[in-house]
């Protein structure tokens, strides 16, 4: 993850913002993904997580709804049921180890040939 700094949009002074960093664009490209332009968020086929999970900190994953962090169970199920492999990353000790996560989602479409495809999102 990396940081991008610019003027605050709401008050006067500057606003911290989560970006893909250099290593993690490096990464997502290797695995046959790609990166959206705002460098916000990246996608990959679903048949790639099993080596993306290979190479993260498992503690940097996180799923929908906002609670899930706080329960280790709930977490666990969530990202197993959207990632297709059981992964269990565990609570962050310290509250500020929330932000900043990769939040994942599963999306699923039929291509033009008929055939069902799976893709895995990662945002910042």
């Amino acid at each position: 993850m990396g940081l991008f700094v610019a003027p605050s949009i709401r008050t006067e002074g500057w606003q911290l913002s989560p970006m893909a960093s250099l290593e993690a664009i490096r990464l997502v490209e290797m695995l046959g993904g790609q990166g959206d332009r705002d460098l916000c968020a990246a996608t990959l086929p679903f048949d790639r997580v099993p080596a993306l999970l290979e190479r993260i900190n498992l503690q940097t994953l996180h799923a929908r709804p906002k609670e899930c962090p706080d329960s280790a169970g709930q977490l666990a199920s969530e990202l197993s049921t959207k990632l297709g492999q059981r992964v269990s990353p565990g609570v962050p000790r310290d509250k500020r180890g929330r932000w900043g996560r990769l939040v994942v989602s599963r999306t699923g479409y039929t291509g033009n040939d008929g055939t069902r495809r799976s893709s895995c999102a990662c945002g910042w």
